[in-house]
């Protein structure tokens, strides 16, 4: 169980935890809730998916939320505790480093263990069912926002018009479609017509029946005038049905069997989350160390710069990796021990001229 000291110093970081948690879910969820909301502007997402994907999206972003909030809490409230000589008063005490390291153990290696678990097991099955429900969404999102009685632009830049919908909403009364491809016009009108999808190959159709279609150039007399009895039009993949199966949705023991950089460089970076609370853990105590004099958010700057250097690197080894220029034994570990040799040497550095007395239980 912890100690006196080491509940206080526990209590403490929890508090400046959950603050700085609660902001950097503010600004990830404003950013991805624009985000979302483009893509229900372009008509490639339904609306009542939002708040499901945005659930989803989150758990894949855990790996990188909670190592920085739990990084940047802890050196706040270490800084605080600096600021006001507490640290000095138990540094007299006997209280060193030693003692720190094991406080922030009992908050360090639970989040560890948790966010392995998100990282291996759940963040892939979200990904996996996002990826689903946005595919799904995909096939159906231009089609099933046409409005009758409205001008409606699909991708691809096909202006469309329905006077009704009938039976299931698959099948249209009076369609129009005009198409513009450089300068020539495409206009075809039918009285019905009726929204396709191919099982076997994923392509989707309006299929148009007893109607006309009128090609010309604007400003020419020589326009074609065609009049058929079916008429089948592909409609272009949407930015949503483009998008190739992700590496992010396959299972780790999948990943693990798998031969390649790019499953060995996102099985590595699943991995990686967790081992960085480890070591940014190891980072705070010599990186949070202020003079009494100077502001509790003085060095907050400084842990910004390492969470940012720590996470761009692992991302420029993962590139690494997947271009074949690191071997994948070397990976993303080289990264992991390069950070945990600083705090090391940094700790010892600032520690070795300060000795403390015995430490004594509290």
């Amino acid at each position: 169980m912890p100690t006196v000291i080491q509940r206080y110093l526990i209590r403490e970081i929890l508090s400046a935890w959950a603050a700085v948690t609660v902001v950097l879910l503010l600004v990830l969820v404003t950013s991805l809730v624009g985000r979302f909301l483009a893509d229900i502007a372009a008509g490639d997402l339904p609306s009542n998916l939002l708040f499901t994907l945005l659930a989803l999206k989150m758990v894949r972003t855990l790996g990188l939320l909670l190592p920085a909030s739990l990084f940047l809490g802890a050196m706040l409230a270490l800084g605080r505790l600096y600021r006001d000589s507490e640290m000095v008063v138990m540094s007299a005490c006997g209280i060193g480093p030693t003692r720190l390291y094991r406080a922030l153990a009992w908050l360090g290696v639970p989040s560890a263990a948790l966010l392995a678990v998100v990282c291996l097991w759940l963040a892939p099955q979200a990904a996996a069912t996002g990826q689903a429900m946005k595919d799904e969404a995909a096939h159906n999102a231009q089609v099933s926002t046409l409005l009758p009685g409205r001008f409606q632009t699909l991708s691809g830049g096909r202006v469309v018009y329905i006077g009704d919908r009938t039976g299931s909403g698959d099948s249209f009364q009076r369609v129009l479609i005009v198409n513009d491809e450089q300068g020539q016009v495409d206009v075809m009108s039918a009285g019905s017509g009726r929204y396709y999808e191919d099982q076997s190959t994923g392509g989707r159709y309006l299929v148009l029946e007893d109607g006309q279609r009128v090609i010309g150039v604007p400003g020419h007399a020589d326009f074609q005038l065609l009049e058929f009895q079916r008429n089948t039009i592909k409609l272009p993949r949407s930015s949503q049905d483009a998008s190739t199966p992700q590496l992010e949705g396959r299972g780790s023991l999948d990943l693990l069997g798998s031969d390649g950089p790019y499953a060995s460089a996102e099985l590595q970076w699943r991995i990686a989350q967790p081992l960085t609370v480890i070591v940014l853990i190891l980072l705070v105590v010599p990186a949070s160390r202020v003079a009494p004099r100077e502001g509790r958010y003085s060095k907050l700057v400084l842990g910004l710069l390492i969470y940012m250097a720590y996470v761009n690197l692992l991302g420029l080894a993962r590139v690494w990796i997947e271009q074949g220029q690191t071997p994948a034994w070397l990976g993303l570990w080289w990264v992991h021990a390069m950070f945990a040799a600083l705090a090391v040497g940094w700790a010892v550095m600032l520690y070795r001229r300060r000795r403390v007395p015995a430490e004594s239980p509290a």
